[in-house]
Protein backbone atom coordinates (compact mmCIF):
# COMPACT_ATOMS: atom_id res chain seq x y z
CA UNK A 1 0.00 0.00 0.00
CA UNK A 2 1.39 3.41 -0.96
CA UNK A 3 0.92 6.52 1.19
CA UNK A 4 1.93 10.18 1.11
CA UNK A 5 3.39 9.63 4.59
CA UNK A 6 3.69 6.82 7.11
CA UNK A 7 3.95 7.56 10.82
CA UNK A 8 5.60 5.05 13.14
CA UNK A 9 4.04 5.53 16.58
CA UNK A 10 0.69 6.93 17.71
CA UNK A 11 1.64 9.16 20.63
CA UNK A 12 0.64 12.80 20.69
CA UNK A 13 3.37 13.78 18.20
CA UNK A 14 2.41 11.11 15.65
CA UNK A 15 -1.33 11.63 16.03
CA UNK A 16 -1.04 15.40 15.67
CA UNK A 17 1.14 15.08 12.55
CA UNK A 18 -1.24 12.54 11.00
CA UNK A 19 -4.36 14.60 11.69
CA UNK A 20 -2.74 17.80 10.36
CA UNK A 21 -1.26 16.15 7.26
CA UNK A 22 -4.61 14.52 6.57
CA UNK A 23 -6.28 17.96 6.72
CA UNK A 24 -4.03 18.97 3.81
CA UNK A 25 -5.64 16.16 1.77
CA UNK A 26 -2.79 13.67 2.15
CA UNK A 27 -3.16 9.90 2.37
CA UNK A 28 -1.55 8.73 5.58
CA UNK A 29 -1.04 5.63 7.71
CA UNK A 30 -0.05 5.11 11.35
CA UNK A 31 1.76 2.04 12.63
CA UNK A 32 1.37 1.24 16.34
CA UNK A 33 2.71 -1.82 18.14
CA UNK A 34 0.69 -1.35 21.33
CA UNK A 35 -2.28 0.87 22.25
CA UNK A 36 -3.11 4.16 20.57
CA UNK A 37 -2.08 7.36 22.31
CA UNK A 38 1.36 6.62 23.72
CA UNK A 39 2.52 7.97 27.08
CA UNK A 40 0.90 11.41 26.79
CA UNK A 41 -2.62 10.24 26.06
CA UNK A 42 -3.00 6.59 27.11
CA UNK A 43 -0.44 5.40 29.65
CA UNK A 44 0.91 8.37 31.58
CA UNK A 45 0.29 12.10 31.36
CA UNK A 46 -3.43 12.33 30.57
CA UNK A 47 -4.53 9.29 32.65
CA UNK A 48 -2.84 10.76 35.72
CA UNK A 49 -4.69 14.05 35.09
CA UNK A 50 -7.96 12.14 34.67
CA UNK A 51 -7.42 10.68 38.12
CA UNK A 52 -6.58 14.14 39.45
CA UNK A 53 -9.76 15.73 38.08
CA UNK A 54 -11.85 12.75 39.14
CA UNK A 55 -10.49 12.91 42.69
CA UNK A 56 -10.87 16.69 42.97
CA UNK A 57 -14.51 16.48 41.82
CA UNK A 58 -15.16 14.00 44.63
CA UNK A 59 -13.25 15.95 47.30
CA UNK A 60 -14.99 19.23 46.41
CA UNK A 61 -18.41 17.57 46.36
CA UNK A 62 -17.68 16.00 49.73
CA UNK A 63 -16.68 19.41 51.14
CA UNK A 64 -19.82 21.12 49.83
CA UNK A 65 -22.14 18.37 51.08
CA UNK A 66 -20.44 18.41 54.49
CA UNK A 67 -21.07 22.16 54.77
CA UNK A 68 -24.77 21.25 54.77
CA UNK A 69 -24.24 18.74 57.56
CA UNK A 70 -24.21 15.62 55.39
CA UNK A 71 -21.35 13.11 55.04
CA UNK A 72 -20.50 11.34 51.78
CA UNK A 73 -19.59 7.79 52.78
CA UNK A 74 -18.07 6.61 49.51
CA UNK A 75 -15.14 4.20 49.33
CA UNK A 76 -12.11 5.84 47.73
CA UNK A 77 -11.42 2.71 45.70
CA UNK A 78 -14.83 3.22 44.05
CA UNK A 79 -13.82 6.81 43.26
CA UNK A 80 -10.60 5.45 41.75
CA UNK A 81 -12.53 2.94 39.63
CA UNK A 82 -14.69 5.73 38.25
CA UNK A 83 -11.54 7.53 37.10
CA UNK A 84 -10.25 4.30 35.59
CA UNK A 85 -13.44 3.90 33.55
CA UNK A 86 -12.84 7.32 32.01
CA UNK A 87 -9.28 6.29 31.12
CA UNK A 88 -10.47 3.10 29.45
CA UNK A 89 -12.71 5.23 27.22
CA UNK A 90 -9.75 7.15 25.80
CA UNK A 91 -9.06 4.59 23.04
CA UNK A 92 -12.46 5.22 21.44
CA UNK A 93 -11.84 8.98 21.58
CA UNK A 94 -8.50 8.58 19.78
CA UNK A 95 -10.00 6.33 17.11
CA UNK A 96 -12.65 8.98 16.41
CA UNK A 97 -9.92 11.60 15.97
CA UNK A 98 -8.14 9.38 13.44
CA UNK A 99 -11.08 8.88 11.10
CA UNK A 100 -9.82 8.74 7.51
CA UNK A 101 -6.33 7.60 8.57
CA UNK A 102 -5.30 3.95 8.07
CA UNK A 103 -4.14 2.16 11.22
CA UNK A 104 -1.79 -0.82 11.31
CA UNK A 105 -1.02 -2.67 14.53
CA UNK A 106 2.16 -4.66 15.07
CA UNK A 107 5.91 -4.40 15.59
CA UNK A 108 7.21 -3.67 12.10
CA UNK A 109 10.56 -2.96 10.50
CA UNK A 110 12.18 -0.85 7.79
CA UNK A 111 13.15 -2.85 4.71
CA UNK A 112 14.61 0.24 3.07
CA UNK A 113 14.15 4.01 3.32
CA UNK A 114 10.85 3.84 1.41
CA UNK A 115 9.37 0.59 2.73
CA UNK A 116 8.10 -0.41 6.15
CA UNK A 117 6.79 -3.91 6.79
CA UNK A 118 4.17 -4.62 9.47
CA UNK A 119 2.71 -8.10 9.54
CA UNK A 120 2.25 -9.11 5.93
CA UNK A 121 1.73 -5.52 4.76
CA UNK A 122 4.39 -3.49 2.95
CA UNK A 123 3.81 0.24 3.43
CA UNK A 124 5.44 2.39 0.77
CA UNK A 125 6.05 6.13 1.07
CA UNK A 126 8.36 8.98 0.14
CA UNK A 127 8.02 10.33 3.71
CA UNK A 128 8.35 8.49 7.03
CA UNK A 129 7.84 10.13 10.40
CA UNK A 130 9.34 8.48 13.47
CA UNK A 131 7.24 9.20 16.55
CA UNK A 132 7.89 6.17 18.75
CA UNK A 133 8.75 8.13 21.90
CA UNK A 134 10.52 6.73 24.93
CA UNK A 135 9.79 4.12 27.60
CA UNK A 136 10.38 4.12 31.36
CA UNK A 137 13.33 2.19 32.76
CA UNK A 138 12.42 -0.17 35.62
CA UNK A 139 14.06 -2.98 37.56
CA UNK A 140 14.03 -6.13 35.43
CA UNK A 141 12.69 -9.54 36.47
CA UNK A 142 10.54 -8.12 39.26
CA UNK A 143 6.81 -7.90 38.56
CA UNK A 144 6.24 -5.53 41.51
CA UNK A 145 8.72 -3.02 40.10
CA UNK A 146 6.54 -0.96 37.78
CA UNK A 147 6.25 2.23 35.74
CA UNK A 148 3.32 4.58 35.14
CA UNK A 149 2.05 2.13 32.50
CA UNK A 150 1.42 -0.67 34.98
CA UNK A 151 0.23 1.75 37.68
CA UNK A 152 -2.49 3.13 35.41
CA UNK A 153 -3.59 -0.42 34.55
CA UNK A 154 -4.15 -1.50 38.17
CA UNK A 155 -7.79 -2.44 38.69
CA UNK A 156 -7.70 -1.48 42.36
CA UNK A 157 -5.71 0.98 44.44
CA UNK A 158 -2.55 -0.36 46.08
CA UNK A 159 -2.30 0.05 49.83
CA UNK A 160 1.36 1.11 49.77
CA UNK A 161 3.44 2.62 46.97
CA UNK A 162 7.17 3.33 46.99
CA UNK A 163 8.09 6.00 44.43
CA UNK A 164 11.65 6.38 43.14
CA UNK A 165 12.33 9.97 42.13
CA UNK A 166 11.38 13.47 43.23
CA UNK A 167 10.61 15.09 39.89
CA UNK A 168 7.37 16.13 38.21
CA UNK A 169 6.00 12.65 37.54
CA UNK A 170 6.84 11.50 41.06
CA UNK A 171 5.18 14.38 42.89
CA UNK A 172 2.05 14.30 40.72
CA UNK A 173 1.50 10.63 41.49
CA UNK A 174 2.42 11.07 45.17
CA UNK A 175 -0.08 13.91 45.66
CA UNK A 176 -2.93 12.21 43.79
CA UNK A 177 -2.52 8.69 45.12
CA UNK A 178 -1.94 9.78 48.72
CA UNK A 179 -5.27 11.64 48.45
CA UNK A 180 -6.79 8.36 47.29
CA UNK A 181 -5.63 6.98 50.64
CA UNK A 182 -2.51 5.15 49.45
CA UNK A 183 0.49 5.15 51.83
CA UNK A 184 3.34 6.78 49.92
CA UNK A 185 7.11 6.65 50.44
CA UNK A 186 9.45 8.64 48.16
CA UNK A 187 13.15 7.97 47.64
CA UNK A 188 15.14 10.52 45.66
CA UNK A 189 18.78 11.54 45.23
CA UNK A 190 18.26 15.28 45.58
CA UNK A 191 18.00 17.38 48.73
CA UNK A 192 14.34 18.14 48.05
CA UNK A 193 11.54 17.34 45.62
CA UNK A 194 11.33 19.46 42.46
CA UNK A 195 14.93 20.48 43.02
CA UNK A 196 15.00 23.20 40.36
CA UNK A 197 11.71 24.86 41.37
CA UNK A 198 11.51 28.00 43.51
CA UNK A 199 10.85 27.27 47.16
CA UNK A 200 7.71 29.41 47.32
CA UNK A 201 6.21 27.55 44.33
CA UNK A 202 6.47 24.16 46.01
CA UNK A 203 5.98 25.07 49.68
CA UNK A 204 2.27 24.24 49.74
CA UNK A 205 2.91 20.94 47.94
CA UNK A 206 5.57 19.87 50.44
CA UNK A 207 3.30 20.81 53.34
CA UNK A 208 0.35 18.96 51.79
CA UNK A 209 2.39 15.78 51.22
CA UNK A 210 3.71 15.83 54.78
CA UNK A 211 0.18 16.34 56.12
CA UNK A 212 -0.82 13.17 54.28
CA UNK A 213 2.14 11.34 55.92
CA UNK A 214 4.15 10.96 52.73
CA UNK A 215 7.66 9.93 53.80
CA UNK A 216 10.66 11.59 52.13
CA UNK A 217 13.95 9.67 51.90
CA UNK A 218 16.07 12.47 50.46
CA UNK A 219 19.67 12.19 49.22
CA UNK A 220 19.15 8.44 49.01
CA UNK A 221 18.65 5.81 46.32
CA UNK A 222 17.41 2.25 45.87
CA UNK A 223 20.35 -0.18 45.77
CA UNK A 224 18.43 -3.45 45.82
CA UNK A 225 14.86 -4.68 45.63
CA UNK A 226 13.31 -8.13 45.86
CA UNK A 227 9.84 -9.57 45.97
CA UNK A 228 8.67 -10.58 49.43
CA UNK A 229 5.41 -12.50 49.10
CA UNK A 230 2.76 -10.06 47.90
CA UNK A 231 5.07 -7.11 48.66
CA UNK A 232 8.35 -5.72 47.40
CA UNK A 233 11.20 -4.95 49.78
CA UNK A 234 13.61 -2.18 48.81
CA UNK A 235 16.97 -1.42 50.41
CA UNK A 236 18.41 2.09 50.09
CA UNK A 237 21.98 3.37 50.03
CA UNK A 238 21.50 4.74 53.56
CA UNK A 239 20.37 1.34 54.82
CA UNK A 240 16.63 2.03 54.93
CA UNK A 241 14.39 -0.99 54.32
CA UNK A 242 11.02 -0.07 52.82
CA UNK A 243 8.18 -2.44 52.00
CA UNK A 244 5.33 -1.65 49.62
CA UNK A 245 2.88 -3.27 47.24
CA UNK A 246 4.74 -1.79 44.30
CA UNK A 247 7.99 0.01 43.57
CA UNK A 248 7.27 2.77 41.04
CA UNK A 249 10.14 4.09 38.93
CA UNK A 250 9.80 7.61 37.52
CA UNK A 251 11.80 10.01 35.34
CA UNK A 252 14.42 7.66 33.82
CA UNK A 253 13.49 6.81 30.23
CA UNK A 254 15.04 5.11 27.21
CA UNK A 255 14.62 5.50 23.46
CA UNK A 256 12.11 3.20 21.77
CA UNK A 257 14.15 1.64 18.99
CA UNK A 258 12.68 0.78 15.57
CA UNK A 259 13.63 -2.41 13.76
CA UNK A 260 15.76 -1.84 10.68
CA UNK A 261 16.74 1.70 11.64
CA UNK A 262 20.44 0.88 12.00
CA UNK A 263 20.60 -0.40 8.41
CA UNK A 264 19.41 2.99 7.16
CA UNK A 265 22.40 4.74 8.77
CA UNK A 266 20.21 7.16 10.70
CA UNK A 267 22.37 9.00 13.22
CA UNK A 268 21.19 8.33 16.76
CA UNK A 269 22.59 7.60 20.18
CA UNK A 270 21.25 5.89 23.29
CA UNK A 271 18.88 8.75 24.13
CA UNK A 272 17.73 10.34 20.88
CA UNK A 273 17.55 10.38 17.12
CA UNK A 274 19.42 13.39 15.80
CA UNK A 275 17.45 15.87 13.69
CA UNK A 276 18.07 19.20 11.98
CA UNK A 277 16.11 22.45 12.42
CA UNK A 278 13.24 21.05 10.37
CA UNK A 279 13.13 17.78 12.32
CA UNK A 280 14.73 15.79 9.49
CA UNK A 281 17.04 12.90 10.37
CA UNK A 282 20.30 12.13 8.58
CA UNK A 283 18.23 10.29 5.97
CA UNK A 284 16.62 12.70 3.52
CA UNK A 285 13.00 11.46 3.63
CA UNK A 286 12.76 10.41 7.30
CA UNK A 287 11.79 12.77 10.13
CA UNK A 288 11.66 12.34 13.91
CA UNK A 289 9.24 14.17 16.21
CA UNK A 290 8.34 14.12 19.89
CA UNK A 291 10.34 12.51 22.68
CA UNK A 292 12.27 10.35 20.24
CA UNK A 293 14.38 13.35 19.11
CA UNK A 294 15.39 14.22 22.67
CA UNK A 295 14.01 17.77 22.74
CA UNK A 296 12.59 18.47 26.21
CA UNK A 297 10.31 15.42 26.45
CA UNK A 298 7.08 17.34 26.98
CA UNK A 299 3.71 16.56 25.42
CA UNK A 300 2.97 20.11 24.27
CA UNK A 301 6.36 20.25 22.54
CA UNK A 302 5.56 16.95 20.80
CA UNK A 303 2.15 18.30 19.73
CA UNK A 304 3.77 21.44 18.33
CA UNK A 305 6.36 19.43 16.41
CA UNK A 306 3.70 17.22 14.84
CA UNK A 307 1.69 20.21 13.67
CA UNK A 308 4.77 22.16 12.53
CA UNK A 309 6.25 19.30 10.53
CA UNK A 310 3.02 18.67 8.63
CA UNK A 311 2.78 22.36 7.83
CA UNK A 312 6.44 22.44 6.71
CA UNK A 313 6.03 19.45 4.38
CA UNK A 314 2.90 20.92 2.81
CA UNK A 315 3.82 24.60 2.62
CA UNK A 316 7.61 24.71 2.87
CA UNK A 317 7.41 27.05 5.87
CA UNK A 318 10.50 26.59 8.03
CA UNK A 319 9.90 25.22 11.52
CA UNK A 320 10.37 27.68 14.37
CA UNK A 321 11.38 25.75 17.47
CA UNK A 322 11.03 28.56 20.00
CA UNK A 323 11.18 26.73 23.32
CA UNK A 324 12.93 29.43 25.34
CA UNK A 325 9.89 30.56 27.34
CA UNK A 326 8.36 27.06 27.52
CA UNK A 327 4.99 27.26 29.32
CA UNK A 328 4.68 24.30 31.68
CA UNK A 329 2.59 22.88 34.50
CA UNK A 330 2.98 20.42 37.32
CA UNK A 331 -0.43 18.74 37.72
CA UNK A 332 -0.51 18.19 41.45
CA UNK A 333 -3.86 18.77 43.19
CA UNK A 334 -2.95 22.44 43.45
CA UNK A 335 -1.17 23.02 40.16
CA UNK A 336 2.16 24.80 39.69
CA UNK A 337 2.26 26.54 36.30
CA UNK A 338 4.57 29.03 34.69
CA UNK A 339 6.34 30.45 31.68
CA UNK A 340 9.80 31.86 31.28
CA UNK A 341 12.38 31.86 34.05
CA UNK A 342 11.97 31.22 37.75
CA UNK A 343 14.05 32.81 40.49
CA UNK A 344 16.43 29.85 40.64
CA UNK A 345 17.33 30.52 37.01
CA UNK A 346 18.25 34.14 37.86
CA UNK A 347 20.41 33.69 40.95
CA UNK A 348 23.25 35.85 39.63
CA UNK A 349 21.08 38.44 37.88
CA UNK A 350 19.14 41.52 38.95
CA UNK A 351 15.37 41.14 38.96
CA UNK A 352 12.27 42.08 40.92
CA UNK A 353 9.20 40.10 41.98
CA UNK A 354 5.53 41.04 42.38
CA UNK A 355 3.10 38.67 44.11
CA UNK A 356 -0.68 38.61 44.42
CA UNK A 357 -2.78 36.28 46.56
CA UNK A 358 -5.56 34.97 44.31
CA UNK A 359 -8.08 35.14 47.16
CA UNK A 360 -7.63 38.94 47.04
CA UNK A 361 -9.14 39.05 43.55
CA UNK A 362 -12.93 39.49 43.47
CA UNK A 363 -13.29 36.32 41.40
CA UNK A 364 -10.80 34.48 43.60
CA UNK A 365 -12.83 35.47 46.67
CA UNK A 366 -16.04 34.19 45.05
CA UNK A 367 -14.36 30.88 44.21
CA UNK A 368 -12.71 30.63 47.66
CA UNK A 369 -9.51 30.12 45.73
CA UNK A 370 -6.19 29.47 47.45
CA UNK A 371 -2.81 30.16 45.89
CA UNK A 372 -0.86 33.04 44.42
CA UNK A 373 0.67 34.45 41.26
CA UNK A 374 4.09 36.00 40.87
CA UNK A 375 5.64 38.06 38.14
CA UNK A 376 9.42 38.18 37.73
CA UNK A 377 10.64 41.22 35.83
CA UNK A 378 13.53 43.60 35.15
CA UNK A 379 12.63 47.21 34.42
CA UNK A 380 9.79 46.87 31.87
CA UNK A 381 10.73 43.35 30.71
CA UNK A 382 8.85 40.23 31.81
CA UNK A 383 11.20 37.39 32.75
CA UNK A 384 8.80 34.87 34.23
CA UNK A 385 5.17 34.42 35.28
CA UNK A 386 4.03 31.73 37.75
CA UNK A 387 0.77 30.66 39.35
CA UNK A 388 0.18 28.14 42.15
CA UNK A 389 -3.54 27.35 42.36
CA UNK A 390 -6.34 25.03 41.32
CA UNK A 391 -6.31 24.63 37.52
CA UNK A 392 -3.52 27.18 37.07
CA UNK A 393 -2.64 25.39 33.82
CA UNK A 394 -5.84 26.82 32.31
CA UNK A 395 -4.73 30.34 33.22
CA UNK A 396 -1.29 29.68 31.74
CA UNK A 397 -2.35 27.73 28.62
CA UNK A 398 -2.24 30.66 26.16
CA UNK A 399 0.61 32.52 27.86
CA UNK A 400 3.08 31.83 25.05
CA UNK A 401 0.95 33.95 22.68
CA UNK A 402 1.63 37.13 24.64
CA UNK A 403 4.82 36.26 26.52
CA UNK A 404 6.73 35.30 23.36
CA UNK A 405 5.20 38.33 21.63
CA UNK A 406 7.18 40.69 23.84
CA UNK A 407 4.57 41.58 26.43
CA UNK A 408 5.82 44.15 28.94
CA UNK A 409 4.60 45.70 32.18
CA UNK A 410 3.51 48.71 30.17
CA UNK A 411 1.41 46.57 27.80
CA UNK A 412 -0.29 44.92 30.78
CA UNK A 413 -1.18 48.34 32.18
CA UNK A 414 -2.73 49.37 28.84
CA UNK A 415 -4.79 46.20 28.31
CA UNK A 416 -8.38 45.39 29.24
CA UNK A 417 -9.22 42.40 31.42
CA UNK A 418 -12.74 41.09 32.04
CA UNK A 419 -14.09 41.95 35.47
CA UNK A 420 -14.53 39.94 37.55
CA UNK A 421 -12.07 37.31 36.32
CA UNK A 422 -8.94 35.58 37.53
CA UNK A 423 -6.97 37.15 34.68
CA UNK A 424 -7.20 40.42 36.59
CA UNK A 425 -4.23 39.04 38.46
CA UNK A 426 -2.03 40.53 35.71
CA UNK A 427 -2.98 44.21 36.23
CA UNK A 428 -2.85 43.56 39.99
CA UNK A 429 0.71 42.30 39.59
CA UNK A 430 1.46 45.46 37.60
CA UNK A 431 0.14 47.59 40.49
CA UNK A 432 2.48 45.76 42.85
CA UNK A 433 5.39 46.45 40.49
CA UNK A 434 4.91 50.24 40.76
CA UNK A 435 6.41 50.14 44.22
CA UNK A 436 8.62 47.19 43.38
CA UNK A 437 7.36 45.22 46.35
CA UNK A 438 5.92 41.75 46.77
Amino acid sequence: MKYDAVVIGSGIAGITFARTYNKYGKKIAIVEKSRLGGTAISTGCLPVKVHKDNLLDFLKSKKVVKSYGVDLNINLNDVYKRGREKILGLQACIEDELEGIDLYFGDGEFLDRNTFKVGEEHLLSEIFVLATGTSPVVLKNCKRAISHKELIDLENLPQELLIVGGGVEAVEIADIYSSYGVKIDMVFREVDILQDSDTDLKNSLVERLRTKNVNFYCEDDITDALEDGDKIKAITAKGNIIKADYLLYTSIRKLNKINGLEDLAIICDENKIHVDNNLKTSVENIYAIGDVNGMLGMAHVAYNQGLSLAKYLCTGKEINKNYSSLPRSIFTLQEISGIGKNENDLKTEDYKVSKVNLRNLYRGYAKELDGFAKLIYRDNELLGYWIVSDNSSDLMADSALWFDGGCTLEKISQSLFINPSLLEVLPELYLKSIKGDE
